[in-house]
This record gives structure tokens, C-alpha cells and sequence, in this order.
């Protein structure tokens, strides 16, 4: 959502890593430095029509999101779950509306 609203990627990053680390006063996570646990998120930026609704009801169209390919955690990798608001607009096939209630993810 924060990318459609003009929010530079990394900007964006940093809110979701290093500003909320700081907030907890956790130094040893937010970052990929020497002794941090080595936890990776592997992302996409795709270009998918959606459409997002605010918690107001506003809702706003978009094109970019960021697709998870997979998750490197504690040395294992793991796939990404389905998330619905990912899915096209209008898109019968692919199971989903393509909207995205509020509670998702930016």
C-alpha cells in the first residue's frame, strides 16, 4: 500500500526493519550486521493491478506490490503463503477479488 502511496522502497524497508527494531530498543535485530540473527525475506516488486480499501472504506488503486518468493529463517527456507489481495482485479481464476480488506500487508 505504502509503495502505491509514494513511499521510496527504501524508505519502506527501513520502516518495516530497522525503525521498528529501534522502537523495541532491540539492537540485535532490524539488520542483516555481524551477530544478527540472518533472517531474509526474498521479495518481488511486481506490477499487479489491485485495488486497496482503507479503514475508512476509501478505496484506491495501485500497481505495484511486493510479491514474497520466500523466507530464509533459522537456515530453512520456507514458500510463501497465498495472500488474497495479491490476486489480479476481477480475476475469477485465480481464486481472489484482488482487493485487500485493511488488514493486509503494505
Amino acid at each position: 500500500k505504502l509503495l502505491n502511496c509514494g513511499i521510496a522502497l527504501p524508505a519502506l524497508v527501513a520502516m518495516v526493519t530497522d525503525a521498528p527494531a529501534r522502537a523495541m530498543r532491540r539492537t540485535d535485530i532490524g539488520h542483516l550486521g555481524t551477530g544478527a540473527p540472518g533472517d531474509l525475506a526474498l521479495l518481488r516488486l511486481a506490477q499487479v493491478p489491485l485495488r486497496y480499501t482503507d479503514s475508512s472504506g476509501v478505496q484506491r488503486d495501485g500497481v505495484q506490490l511486493l510479491q514474497p518468493v520466500g523466507l530464509l529463517r533459522e537456515g530453512q527456507w520456507q514458500a510463501p503463503l497465498p495472500r488474497p489481495w495479491e490476486m489480479p482485479r476481477g480475476d475469477p481464476a485465480a481464486g481472489g477479488a484482488g482487493t485487500d480488506d485493511g488488514g493486509g500487508t503494505p
